[in-house]
């Protein structure tokens, strides 16, 4: 009964908004629906969504055996455990993924430097060698004063 209320409402929300937009009741609608709730959305973290997300995960269970309070204790441990958790797989990752990629390119170098040297090279020009004189092993600059 009441989802039926509340369904009925939302789609008199919509129609409202949808057909006459100018109308001062959608415009206040627009800002109650659409620009409040997405101006909250912008400040919702991680941690908040893996609370969320615990606490509805394991409200039976949790609530079941004692006070709510406690169970909300412990879905906040358990949501800040895995929080921290993800952060470190995360920075985990992206330590091997740099770790791999200095790897290939390494590995890329020295393959294409392989490649590189087997491309044919242009001859080198000859040169004309020069005759090579034999210096005497006389360390005297004045041979004629030494005899």
């Amino acid at each position: 009964m009441i989802a039926t209320m509340l369904a009925g409402a939302l789609a008199a929300a919509w129609l409202t908004m949808r057909c006459i937009p100018d109308a001062p009741i959608a415009r206040l609608l627009h800002r109650w629906i659409v620009e409040w709730p997405a101006a909250k959305a912008l400040h919702v973290e991680r941690r908040h969504l893996i609370f969320v997300i615990v606490a509805a995960v394991s409200a039976q269970a949790l609530l079941s055996v004692g006070l709510p309070d406690i169970g909300l204790v412990v879905a906040w441990d358990v949501s800040t455990y895995l929080d921290l958790l993800l952060v470190t797989w995360t920075l985990a990752a992206v330590a091997n993924l740099k770790a791999g990629s200095r790897v290939a390119i390494e590995h890329w170098r020295l393959m294409t430097r392989g490649l590189r040297r087997s491309r044919p090279q242009p001859r080198a020009r000859r040169t004309a060698r020069r005759p090579v004189t034999k210096r005497s092993a006389n360390d005297d600059d004045r041979p004629a004063l030494a005899a």
